[in-house]
């Protein structure tokens, strides 16, 4: 195992102690004060750098929760052509918001060595790819690369990454938002 690699089972172990830690001491003085400047900060479409982290155990565990953990979700999500439409309109936004407006589809932020049929393909196939860990972190590279073992094989870089989860996330909140009250 190379040392990035190992890097990720860590930063992992550490990103939930942080959660943990920063859960039980929520209510103390100087915690409260980082809640709330996040809280205060925290815009409906978060800014960009929001995920340009060099924590890969962050960015895979935002992989597996916004790709994986919902499978309902995906399940009827990927049979609907105008909601795929709706969250490629997220990475563009995501896109043009880090100044990239080369961007025109979700799929642009990858480089593609083995694709898929369409766009709902895609999204599945990366999704089964991180679900069933098929993740290769090149950090001297700074790419990221997911496949499986037939017929699918995509790269994206450190910075198109970070866009791609803000798209992710801004697409989740503006679902969330839209639910009806419980």
């Amino acid at each position: 195992m190379r040392k990035e690699e190992a890097d990720i089972p860590v930063w992992c172990f550490l990103t939930a102690q942080f959660l943990d830690r920063f859960e039980s001491n929520k209510s103390k003085e100087h915690y409260l004060q980082v809640y709330n400047d996040f809280l205060n900060g925290l815009e409906v479409k978060p800014k960009m750098e929001d995920f340009n982290c060099k924590n890969q155990g962050l960015i895979l565990m935002l992989c597996y929760g916004l790709l994986v953990y919902p499978v309902e979700y995906w399940k009827s999500f990927l049979k609907d052509n105008n909601r795929i439409e709706e969250l490629n309109k997220s990475f563009i936004e995501a896109a043009e918001g880090m100044g990239d407006l080369r961007i025109k589809s979700f799929e642009d932020l990858f480089t593609i060595a083995i694709s898929a049929n369409s766009r709902e393909d895609f999204l599945r196939k990366l999704r089964n790819a991180v679900s069933h860990a098929h993740i290769e972190v090149d950090i001297s590279k700074n790419l990221y690369t997911f496949w499986n073992y037939q017929n699918f094989r995509v790269s994206i870089s450190h910075a198109n990454m970070g866009i791609f989860l803000t798209g992710l996330g801004r697409h989740f909140s503006n679902a969330q938002r839209l639910l009806p009250p419980s």
